[in-house]
C-alpha cells in the first residue's frame, strides 16, 4: 500500500505562542511522549520531528519552540527555529486557544503565515469548559483576520476532537510515497529523549529551585542485559523508603540553628553565589565560545570569536560548567581555581 498511488505523504510543522499546547497536541497525534511538556514557557528548545504512519498516509510533525519576543540569546535561538520551519512544509498547525481576544503574538504569527501558499489550519485548543458560544466568538475573530483552510477545536490534554484533526490534515497533504520506514517514530536519539525526560522532571518537580534556563547532557548509556533489574531495584528501594518512615526519629536542629540558616547562608548566596570572581586568562582564551553555549542560565555574553564576559545580573549559579568545559582552562574564579584540574578537560603537561 505505500507505493500504492493513493498514497499520501508530507511535512506539518506546528506553530504558536509558548504554551499553547503543540508538544501535548503533537504526542496525542502519534499516540506517544516523544516532546516534553510543563508549565513553563519554552520548555520545548529545539525542532523535533515525529512521525505517523498508517496504511494510507505518512505525516510528519514538527514540535517547534514557541513564538514569542525574545529576552535573550537562547530565546532569538528558540523564535529563528519556529520561523525556519515554515520554510519547507505541506501543512501548517497553528495553534492557539479558544478566546474572546487575539493577542500579539497570535496577530504577529498570522502577518507571516498570510504570506505562505501553503494550507493553515487554525487549531484551537483547550476546548473543554467552554461553551459553543465562546468557541464560535473564537472562531469569528481568527476569521476576521485570515481565510483559515480549516477551523478544528480540540482539547489536546483530554483527547478531544484530535480523530477529527488527523483526518483534516489528510486532506490536505499531497499524494507521495512515504518519506520514512513504516517503523520510523521520531528523529531525536535515545539518549537525547532521556536527557529531556530528566529536563521535564526537573522543571516540574523542581519549578522554585530550578531556573527555567536548564539544560540536561547524558554523557553515557548503558543497557542492562537483566531487563527486571529496574523493577527490583524500584521495590528495594520504595521498601527502605516504608522502612524509615515507620520509623519516627527527632530531627537534629544543632547548636545555632539561626546563625546557620540566616546569617551564614544569607552570607554564602550574596557573597559566593555570583560571577562576579570569573576571569578570563587572555594568553589562553582562544574565543571558541564554548562556555557561553554551555552556561544554563546564559550569564555570559559572547560567541564563537568573542572574548566572553559575564553579565553579573544575578542569575549565575557557580556551577563551574563555563570553567569545566574550557579547553584551554582559560576560566579561573578569582584565586580558588589556580593549579585546580577540570572534570572535563585536563592538561596534559
Amino acid at each position: 500500500m505505500w507505493n500504492d498511488a493513493k498514497f499520501k505523504s508530507g511535512i506539518i510543522t506546528l506553530v504558536g505562542r509558548p504554551n499553547v499546547g503543540k508538544s501535548t497536541l503533537m504526542n496525542q497525534m502519534i499516540g506517544q511522549k516523544i516532546a516534553i511538556t510543563s508549565a513553563k514557557p519554552q520548555t520545548t528548545r529545539n525542532k523535533i520531528m515525529t512521525v505517523y504512519s498508517d496504511d494510507d498516509c505518512q505525516m510528519v510533525f514538527q514540535d517547534t519552540p514557541g513564538l514569542h519576543e525574545a529576552q535573550n540569546k537562547l530565546g532569538e535561538y528558540m523564535v529563528k527555529i519556529a520561523k525556519s520551519s515554515l520554510e519547507e512544509v505541506d501543512v501548517v498547525l497553528m495553534l492557539a486557544e479558544v478566546s474572546s481576544f487575539i493577542g500579539k503574538t497570535e496577530k504577529s504569527l498570522i502577518e507571516q503565515l498570510r504570506l505562505l501558499h501553503k494550507p493553515v489550519i487554525l487549531v484551537l485548543n483547550k476546548m473543554d469548559g467552554k461553551d459553543p458560544a465562546q468557541i464560535q466568538e473564537a472562531k469569528n475573530l481568527y476569521e476576521n483576520e485570515m481565510p483559515f483552510s480549516e477551523i478544528v477545536t480540540v482539547s489536546a490534554l483530554k483527547h478531544q476532537g484530535i480523530d477529527h484533526l488527523m483526518q483534516t490534515i489528510k486532506q490536505y497533504l499531497p499524494y507521495g510515497p512515504a518519506l520514512y520506514e513504516e517503523d520510523t517514530l521520531t528523529d531525536q536519539l535515545e539518549r537525547d529523549l532521556v536527557s529531556e525526560i530528566v529536563r521535564e522532571k526537573a522543571l516540574r518537580c523542581l519549578r522554585d529551585e530550578v531556573p527555567h534556563g536548564i539544560a540536561v547532557y547524558t554523557d553515557s548509556m548503558k543497557e542492562r542485559e537483566k531487563k527486571n533489574y529496574a523493577k527490583i531495584n524500584l521495590a528495594c528501594i520504595m521498601q527502605q523508603i516504608n522502612e524509615c518512615q515507620s520509623v519516627e526519629k527527632e530531627p537534629h536542629v544543632g547548636r545555632w540553628p539561626r546563625i546557620n540558616s540566616r546569617l551564614i547562608g544569607e552570607f554564602f548566596e550574596r557573597k559566593l553565589v555570583n560571577d562576579k570572581a570569573f576571569r578570563v586568562e587572555t594568553n589562553r582564551c582562544v574565543r571558541c565560545g564554548i562556555c557561553a553555549e554551555v552556561c544554563p542560565t546564559t550569564d555570559i555574553e559572547g560567541g564563537k570569536g568573542q572574548r566572553p564576559t559575564w553579565k553579573h545580573n544575578g542569575s549565575c549559579l557557580t556551577c563551574f560548567a563555563c570553567y569545566h568545559h574550557c579547553p584551554q582552562h582559560a576560566i579561573e574564579f578569582g584565586n580558588q581555581t589556580k593549579k585546580k584540574g577540570q572534570y572535563w578537560y585536563t592538561k596534559n603537561q
